[in-house]
């Protein structure tokens, strides 16, 4: 049998296209989609056109699931990213990415093209007062100006210079020995991390401050900068780490990534260091000439992802699949390759780093419910590194989640003994309980007020509360035949057969 897809209709495609302004929705791609005659984009889905497909809902009618507004256009290679990784690329993403990308198209309506001159001038007119031709060699330029001035200082060396970060950074090599004599003040704040120059070959830091040298021009000048850094490395060379995780009991093995870095060696141990996920993961490990294991550090940015709408966290869920496995148990795995060919190997099961890895996997634990209470409530939650919460809090926040899924349903197993509450009689609840002591009945307890949840420091209005105690009967302190209107009556809920409990928010109609 054919499986129904819900397919856009010409017209829906045609209005999809012209609303984006004939480029890719995505705001990090926005290529042009359409021109001489060639189109490159595809009306995709945010939800999906038929069960199985990405973030189907089975909720919609045929009719929502073609129309204008579950549709967004995209070059055909973000078409198929999103519908790869649809943990990433949720609906409320998409449609996000939509609207900026109709509002964009409507903004540029009336407004000129710039052309790449027309850019080159511009920028040459803000750096020079002047349009001026080439002006991409300008950076460029000053760069090889600055480091053939500093060169003529001292020729036994070779001089790089690059801006990075906001910071101007000068590599020097040396063409050949060179004899230099270096005074370090404050000596015991760097002692420790020369000894590990010198054994393992990891590079350390030196204020400038506390730096003076003699026997090169080219050293002296550089160092007389004292809000700078002196950064000391032995010889490197480029080399690729490729890492897997192995389950130790199934011995099942996931390969996760490929992580280019630089090897530095030193008397008794090479030094490797590296990133991946665009430097939101950094590697370290130490490789002894003999003797002891190897060491190894796996060490997340929690800084890149500052700021970020919690939503949108590049690389989130890989990093979080990887410190999960760590986590139960799965051993690292790692080779180093140079040049192609593999020349160290070693398996490390990070018992040493054990409390690190349960640290970070606990906020990316949270940080995974604060994104699956985002998308439920549709608020907007800052990531922040420096957040702190207690395990209550965490609980707090896991329960509310399956509070808005109406998922906390329990038996028996799950109370040691059912709730006991006092009330005030009155003719109203003596006769409801007179009228349910013949059989089971069903219990319910709403609060008064709606509850308040703090995600991320941002503080949340939920909604109040509703306890359902169904097949339950119930003990008085108290004859209910004597009880007398304003007497307080003690009530203890008594599980019958069948009994079941149900817990979730009053949601508004």
């Amino acid at each position: 049998m054919e499986k129904r897809r819900d397919d856009f209709l010409k017209p829906v495609i045609r209005l999809l296209k012209e609303c984006s302004g004939y480029k890719c929705s995505n705001p990090q791609c926005r290529v042009v989609t359409n021109g001489a005659g060639l189109n490159t984009g595809v009306a995709a889905h945010i939800r999906a056109a038929a069960p199985l497909g990405p973030r189907y809902d089975a909720t919609m009618t045929p009719e929502e699931r073609r129309s204008y507004q579950n549709g967004i256009w995209l070059c055909q290679t973000c078409s198929k990213m999103i519908d790869n990784d649809v943990s990433f690329y949720t609906i409320n993403l998409l449609s996000e990415w939509k609207r900026l990308s109709e509002e964009d198209a409507r903004n540029a309506v009336g407004k000129k093209v710039l052309s790449e001159q027309c850019a080159s001038d511009m920028l040459a007119m803000a750096l020079n007062g002047y349009p001026k031709s080439y002006i991409s060699q300008t950076i460029k330029n000053a760069h090889n100006a600055s480091e053939k001035a500093l060169e003529a200082l001292d020729p036994r060396f070779n001089v790089t210079s690059s801006f990075e970060d906001g910071l101007t950074k000068f590599s020097i090599h040396a063409k050949e020995n060179v004899s230099l004599k270096v005074t370090v003040k404050n000596l015991k704040n760097y002692k420790r991390k020369y000894q590990e120059l010198l054994s393992k070959g990891a590079s350390f830091s030196i204020d400038m401050s506390d730096v003076s040298t003699s026997g090169s021009s080219l050293i002296e000048t550089i160092t007389k900068d004292s809000n700078g850094v002196l950064t000391l490395s032995s010889q490197d060379i480029d080399v690729v780490m490729k890492i897997s995780l192995t389950d130790s009991i199934s011995l099942v093995s996931e390969a996760l990534v490929e992580v280019h870095g630089k090897l530095f060696h030193g008397l008794k141990a090479f030094t490797f260091s590296g990133e991946c996920f665009s430097n939101l993961l950094n590697i370290k490990a130490i490789f002894p000439l003999k003797g002891n294991k190897t060491k190894f550090n796996m060490h997340v940015d929690l800084e890149k992802w500052s700021g970020l709408n919690i939503l949108n966290l590049p690389f989130f869920n890989k990093v979080k699949s990887i410190y999960d496995r760590i986590c139960e148990g799965w051993n690292i795995e790692f080779s180093l390759e140079f040049n192609g060919d593999e020349f160290i190997s070693g398996v490390c099961n990070n018992k040493i780093n054990n409390e690190y890895y349960k640290k970070v996997t606990t906020l990316l634990s949270y940080t995974e419910r604060a994104r699956t209470l985002s998308n439920l409530l549709n608020v907007s939650l800052e990531f922040s590194p420096q957040i702190t919460f207690t395990s209550d809090e965490h609980r707090q926040l896991r329960k509310a989640i399956s509070r808005l899924r109406e998922e906390i349903t329990l038996d028996t197993t799950g109370f040691n003994s059912l709730p006991k509450f006092t009330l005030v009689a009155c003719e109203e609840n003596v006769n409801m309980f007179k009228d349910k002591m013949s059989e089971p009945s069903h219990f319910a307890m709403e609060s008064v007020e709606s509850e308040k949840i703090s995600v991320f420091s941002r503080e949340i209005e939920l909604y109040p509360v509703r306890q359902e105690y169904l097949n339950v009967s119930y003990i008085f302190n108290k004859d209910i035949n004597n009880i007398k209107y304003g007497d307080e009556v003690e009530v203890q809920l008594v599980a019958c057969e069948n009994f079941s409990y149900i817990e979730k928010y009053i949601l508004p109609e």
